[in-house]
């Protein structure tokens, strides 16, 4: 009964030669014949992707990091292989199309052999990959202790290091063959959620260490900073009322963090020089453009200095010496295990070798700070300088994933990666673009310099995972075509993702999306300065999430976010809980409040359906965006107001959206450019088609019906319009009601109001009615 793609080869295939090493004896081709004659496996792996292919055993193979040998051994339980890598080059041997599913089973802990080549490294799109009806999996053998990768050199244990003055311990790390290159740079200033820093990092007992720093972490770990008490060049110098930066100016790398012109935008910016002004002031002089300039209040601190290496848990790297000073933590004795991060990524998925991948990433940047530039200039305007800054962060991060793109010659598809833990890379965890149906199943990545996962292509999908201690976003997703609304449906689900953005603070959320149709179900969110989820797109599906004390370090931003498009729509945000999402540590610079769910600079034609908001600022954020549907939602202790709707289009957006003979503002250049008045986008997004002739710069079109709420702001449900305005606007207005009963949410299937429509437009009935 087996199809011929089942049929387990014969003795002479390449497959059968290297589980076995031989193929000589008449008995074992007796065995191999005996085989085929066998009833089906008591535990069949499924061929592929549910394609209708029959099921087959897999072909195996086992990787043991700890005892096995790429010299002598064969893949064998008794003989397993060293590396993951060499595993991977006995499957190039095997014929093509597969003949069976592949699982290769890992155990130990994996690391670099030469300190920076990936632990999983595959770049032959061709041969790498699994396909429609078998795929490859690399799975982490749980059985005999599961199994991690790891970018990084692990050292002896502290107790071993010689001190070196009180409790800082020392070791020089160029007798464990480190090169310069591992030490990493640091770029000076850069845009909104660029990851400028790709350091070597320390990391002891499954935690990060903090760079030598001033001020330092309070007990509880969080951040405390200066203050800038004058400026005196917005670019280059200022004025802080604390001398202790004096001696900053004699390290051999001095740097600089700070939320420099608003709460929301951090940067760095290497310390030129620090002088004394008076008793109690010093003057800054720095380089590197500064994001926004220096404002007054602005805060910062200072990192890479050896002077204030001066608190458990803090160590510092003198990279002309290669020396490697630390200040362990109090607690645990000296004997955690101890690493420090040398290679750039720890899996690639890229079709290309790490140093490719690395070399790609560096044009893609420089790619990306030319398209930057070339936008129009930031405002002097407050309110636009920061819409500006958006927009800029979405042209910086898709220039760069294009620039990515037209690079590689296409990824692996058909490969699953299952249960390791991954981490301690210097840049990414696990990096891949051009990806068909790679899927990432359990397990954790964490503690890199980077992103967790940067992951671009098709039906890919990362489930079950724990992300956290990442120096920028846990998942970053791209994928799909805009042009012709195809492709992507990448998903995130069931994910724990937290404690994230340690290095890069902002625009660096839990998962940064770009892209069509990408999902993100059913995850923990919680504990990061910034956004939970922020990207920009088409067709989002946003459901059964627990986003959970986001948004604690910052203004003006949201846990959800998206801005600055007509075209970019079709979103669905359902079935969430937005708990705590909320500045708690202060804020100076920007506009004092956060959002849960913040649709910026007239995004429109999205729905919010049965999602819960307990104890935020503001729940909904509607600025200037049309054709929204708003319904069935609970909202609970809101210490500003439920929904914040307002007509920036018509006041100090008007820039953005006018449309007339003389002038033509970017969301009309955009939908002229798509295309907005033939399919697919005028199928798809029937409502799209009226935006240019019906009030363009107004929130035209709001459907805010069957809504509760309890203890809102003055019991302002919606602010600072009327609901006598969105009737105005062309909307709807009804059901809403305050009560604090338990209960009263509504389930989606029950909820939607588009009457069999699509359910991404936004629209539907009511709006129909409406138009």
């Amino acid at each position: 009964g087996y199809q011929p793609s089942c049929t387990l080869p014969p003795c002479t295939d390449p497959d059968i030669r290297m589980l076995t090493s031989h193929c000589k004896t008449s008995l074992f081709i007796l065995i191999l014949s005996l085989s085929l004659v066998q009833a089906l496996p008591t535990k069949p792996v499924s061929a592929g992707s549910g394609s209708g292919s029959c099921s087959v055993e897999p072909l195996l193979l086992y990787v043991d990091c700890d005892r096995g040998s790429d010299a002598s051994g064969d893949g064998s339980p008794a003989a397993p292989f060293l590396s993951p890598n060499k595993a991977r080059d006995a499957i190039r041997l095997l014929p093509r199309p597969l003949q069976r599913p592949v699982l290769v089973k890992v155990a130990g802990e994996c690391r670099p052999s030469d300190l920076s080549t990936p632990v999983l490294e595959l770049n032959d799109s061709e041969r790498d990959s699994g396909d429609s009806s078998f795929r490859i999996t690399y799975s982490a053998d749980a059985p005999r202790g599961g199994s991690s990768l790891l970018g990084a050199l692990k050292l002896p244990s502290v107790s071993e290091w010689p001190t070196f003055k009180g409790e800082i311990r020392m070791l020089r790390l160029d007798s464990f063959e480190v090169q310069r290159s591992m030490y990493g740079t640091t770029r000076a200033g850069g845009g909104l959620g660029q990851c400028t820093s790709d350091r070597m990092e320390l990391f002891y007992g499954g935690m990060p260490m903090t760079r030598a720093r001033y001020p330092n972490l309070a007990p509880d770990g969080m951040y405390r900073w200066l203050r800038i008490s004058e400026v005196i060049d917005g670019q280059k110098q200022f004025v802080t009322n604390n001398t202790r930066v004096l001696g900053w100016s004699k390290e051999a790398d001095p740097w600089i963090h700070g939320y420099w012109g608003y709460d929301w935008a951090d940067t760095r910016l290497p310390l030129v020089s620090a002088v004394k002004k008076s008793d109690a002031q010093s003057i800054v002089t720095t380089s590197g453009r500064v994001l926004y300039g220096f404002a007054k209040n602005a805060r910062f601190y200072g990192e890479n200095l050896f002077s204030e290496l001066d608190a458990p848990g803090e160590y510092y790297i003198n990279q002309s010496t290669g020396t490697l000073f630390f200040w362990p933590p109090t607690d645990g004795g000296l004997h955690e295990s101890v690493y420090v991060s040398t290679a750039d990524y720890v899996v690639t998925l890229d079709g290309r070798n790490g140093k490719e991948v690395r070399a790609a990433e560096e044009r893609a940047l420089a790619a990306a700070e030319r398209k930057l530039s070339s936008t129009l200039p930031l405002s002097a305007d407050a309110r636009k300088t920061h819409s500006d800054a958006r927009e800029g962060h979405r042209v910086w991060k898709q220039a760069e994933v294009d620039s990515l793109k037209a690079d590689t010659q296409g990824g692996v598809e058909f490969v699953t990666l299952e249960g390791f833990r991954i981490g301690m890379a210097r840049r990414h965890g696990v990096f891949g673009l051009g990806l068909n149906r790679v899927e990432i199943r359990g397990g954790s990545v964490s503690l890199v310099g980077q992103h967790g996962m940067w992951l671009d292509g098709d039906e890919v999908s990362v489930n079950g995972a724990k992300i956290s201690h990442c120096g920028g976003s846990a998942v970053a997703l791209s994928g799909g075509n805009l042009g012709n609304l195809t492709g992507g449906g990448n998903l995130v689900q069931g994910c724990e993702i937290f404690q994230n953005a340690r290095v890069t603070r902002c625009y660096t959320p839990g998962v940064h999306w770009l892209g069509m149709g990408h999902r993100v179900v059913g995850n923990l969110i919680r504990d990061q300065p910034h956004s939970g989820v922020l990207g920009a797109g088409n067709d989002g599906i946003f459901q059964d999430n627990h986003f959970l004390r986001l948004l604690y370090e910052v203004s003006d931003s949201g846990a959800w976010d998206s801005d600055r498009s007509w075209t970019r729509r079709g979103h669905t945000l359902s079935n969430n809980t937005f708990e705590s999402t909320k500045n708690t540590v202060g804020m100076t610079l920007g506009f004092l409040h956060t959002v849960a769910i913040y649709f910026d600079d007239m995004l429109s034609g999205n729905q919010v359906v049965n999602n819960t908001f307990i104890d935020v600022d503001v729940a909904i954020l509607i600025g200037g965006g049309r054709d929204y549907l708003i319904s069935n939602n609970r909202f609970i202790d809101v210490a500003y107001g439920g929904i914040n709707i307002d007509n920036r289009g018509s006041t100090w957006d008007a820039y953005l959206c006018t449309y007339n003979t003389t002038l033509v503002g970017r969301l009309p250049q955009e939908m002229i450019s798509m295309h907005y008045e033939r399919p697919p986008y005028a199928t798809k997004y029937p409502n799209l088609a009226v935006t240019l002739y019906k009030h363009p710069c107004l929130p035209w079109g709001l459907s805010i019906v069957r809504n509760k709420y309890c203890r809102v702001h003055k019991q302002r449900f919606i602010y600072p319009v009327k609901e006598a305005t969105v009737a105005e606007w062309g909307g709807v207005f009804a059901d809403n009601e305050e009560s604090c009963e338990q209960g009263g949410v509504i389930p989606l299937s029950q909820a939607s109001l588009t009457n069999g429509g699509s359910p991404t437009d936004g629209g539907g009935a009511v709006l129909s009615r409406v138009a």
